[in-house]
């Protein structure tokens, strides 16, 4: 009854930053598994990867029912990965001052910061997360 994990599936799980990478004689970064330069590489992980940081639209409104009529500026339109939103919660609530809170719901992550944050939180470059 022992865990068996195949090594392809361990180095799936792996992120590997990028100097950790090997290099071709140009400096370039290659793939660690099919040796093609990364924007070349067709591996399943990679194209995922590429995929994830496209899908990021965040929507961002103001909500104040069901509050006692404090305003609440809501970051709709968000991954659903943990790790991601904790890291994004922490760093919005840190540059505008306030608190606030994260949450999945129907798969979607969801930012709720303490008053109206509209315009700083509209020239946040979100990708950088």
């Amino acid at each position: 009854m022992g865990i068996s994990i195949s090594l392809k599936k361990i180095t799936e799980m792996i992120d590997i930053p990028d100097s950790m990478l090997p290099k071709n004689e140009k400096g370039e970064c290659l793939c660690p598994k099919c040796a093609a330069l990364i924007p070349m590489c067709t591996c399943p992980v990679q194209q995922n990867e590429q995929h994830k940081k496209l899908r990021v639209t965040p929507h961002i409104r103001l909500e104040k029912s069901g509050r006692k009529g404090k305003t609440v500026t809501i970051i709709g339109g968000l991954p659903n990965d943990k790790t991601f939103l904790q890291k994004l919660t922490k760093s919005l609530k840190i540059k505008t001052g306030c608190g606030g809170t994260y949450y999945i719901e129907n798969n979607i992550g969801i930012i709720e910061i303490q008053g109206d944050h509209r315009k700083a939180l509209g020239m946040i470059d979100f990708s950088e997360y």
